[in-house]
């Protein structure tokens, strides 16, 4: 029997993200029967093993593996809401983005607390008027999580689903402390790929449409996490290029995320792979998922539009 895969045939969705900008949260829906599915996580698995070194380490201080529990990931980073939607048979789980860079309530010692410094904003503080530190404790919690459950996620389960948008795409995180440390990538599934295509011919307003809604949750998931810093706006970015591909573009190195469709000709019924440059800290990888949730979301709205 042939074994279907997310580039070539179409598969029933087992997990989905959508962006909650009221709580500036990722949130990932998983179906009911795929959680049921899943087998205990023995204790000389590759992933409990992961886990338990970061928590002897001194790293966090507790984690779960246990997608039933009301918790998952380091310190309940991923948190389970309560109930599982009758219509859809998906359970929630959110994720809330932290504050990395803060003040400390003190007053910029290079500017005195006015913002300013021979006439320009302070370079120190950026206009804050206020120290300002960063903390990533929280940043790297989140993303370690969420490389133990997209992992999690990649284990192909023969579990009856049935659902009306099929899997659109997966995705995998890396979580170290160094440089290319927020690496992230999966692949682009041929549906996801054909309503993409979609989207470009619909025209150029729906288009800039799909783009003004990624890059809204791309600047606000920075700005929430890392200030809002006027310097940081060109480099939030998303383009929807012609040749059905997605560029989302962060602070940083020329970092970003992006897919790697080669065949233009939309005759060619295959997916395609995501990758990604230069990602280098958490929040570069929080924010690009924020922005593929939303990239998700529209994707979802095609496909309900051209199976009506």
């Amino acid at each position: 029997m042939k074994t279907k895969t997310l580039l070539l045939d179409t598969l029933p969705s087992w997990y989905r993200l959508s962006w909650n900008a009221s709580q500036n949260a990722l949130q990932i829906h998983i179906a009911e029967a795929y959680i049921a599915a899943l087998p205990p996580i023995p204790d000389n698995s590759p992933l409990r093993i992961f886990a338990e070194k970061k928590v002897s380490g001194d790293l966090f201080a507790s984690y779960s593996l246990d997608l039933t529990a009301k918790q998952f990931g380091f310190n309940g980073s991923v948190r389970r809401l309560d109930a599982t939607d009758p219509k859809t048979g998906f359970v929630s789980f959110s994720v809330a983005l932290p504050r990395v860079h803060t003040s400390t309530g003190m007053a910029c010692q290079e500017c005195g607390g006015t913002g300013e410094s021979d006439d320009h904003r302070c370079f120190h503080c950026n206009g804050f008027k206020l120290e300002m530190k960063y903390d990533w404790y929280g940043a790297y919690s989140i993303t370690e999580s969420l490389q133990l459950l997209f992992w999690l996620l990649d284990i192909r389960l023969e579990a009856e689903m049935h659902t009306e948008v099929p899997q659109l795409f997966t995705l995998h995180l890396c979580a170290e402390r160094s440089m290319h440390g927020s690496s992230m990538g999966g692949h682009l599934g041929k549906d996801a790929l054909k309503m993409l295509r979609c989207v470009i011919a619909s025209g150029k307003e729906r288009c800039v449409n799909v783009e003004r809604r990624i890059t809204e949750a791309l600047t606000q998931s920075w700005q929430h996490m890392m200030a809002k810093c006027d310097y940081d706006n060109h480099n939030l970015r998303v383009e929807i290029r012609e040749d059905a591909n997605l560029f989302i573009t962060c602070p940083g190195d020329a970092a970003g995320v992006y897919t790697v469709n080669e065949n233009w000709r939309a005759s060619y019924d295959k997916g395609c792979d995501i990758s990604c440059h230069n990602m280098d800290n958490p929040t570069q990888a929080l924010a690009c998922l924020a922005g593929l949730a939303v990239f998700s979301e529209e994707l979802e709205k095609e496909w309900l539009l051209w199976n009506e």
